[in-house]
């Protein structure tokens, strides 16, 4: 009776290791999130529209900052506030508490970050935001202010 014990005891012992091994998969590293890769400083470089010089500065925190300026002013607009990542797509709230224009979808191709939304595509490249930029604000849109989003731009233009 005891070898029958320990014949079962030892398939049972066999039969739960056997599942253990697992595949031998290559080690992927996980894809960085959205909020990471956009991350950092970027310019806007290619639009529909011309005449509009556009910086943003987005926190790993989620807060943003919107340098913004057309070619009519001397002087930029800085717009505040935070924003959200849900997979590809990104929204955010003024520090007034206006929502953006739009939800976008968002993609980061090497130093390239891509919004679309409404059938439009916004493209910014990486780069540092010159002090030439933030030197020269002529006013600061933020909480309590009663300003609400980029007035600057035309009507048709879905930036943030």
């Amino acid at each position: 009776m005891k070898k029958i014990f320990y014949l079962l005891a030892g398939l049972a012992a066999l039969f739960l290791t056997a599942g253990c091994g697992g595949k031998d998969e290559p080690d992927v590293p996980p894809t960085p999130a959205l909020a990471e890769k956009i991350a950092g400083s970027w310019h806007l470089s290619s639009a529909n529209y011309t005449g509009i010089d556009v910086w943003l500065s987005f926190e790993t925190s989620g807060s943003f900052i919107l340098y913004q300026k057309n070619s009519e002013e001397a002087f930029y607009n800085k717009f505040t506030g935070t924003f959200t990542v849900e997979g590809d797509k990104l929204s955010g709230t003024y520090s007034n508490g206006d929502k953006w224009n739009a939800t976008y979808t968002a993609k980061v191709s090497g130093s390239t970050l891509t919004l679309t939304a409404d059938g439009e595509s916004l493209n910014y490249t990486k780069a540092d935001i010159p002090s030439s930029v933030t030197d020269y604000v002529h006013s600061t849109k933020a909480a309590g202010e009663g300003n609400s989003a980029p007035e600057a731009l035309p009507e048709a233009v879905p930036l943030l």
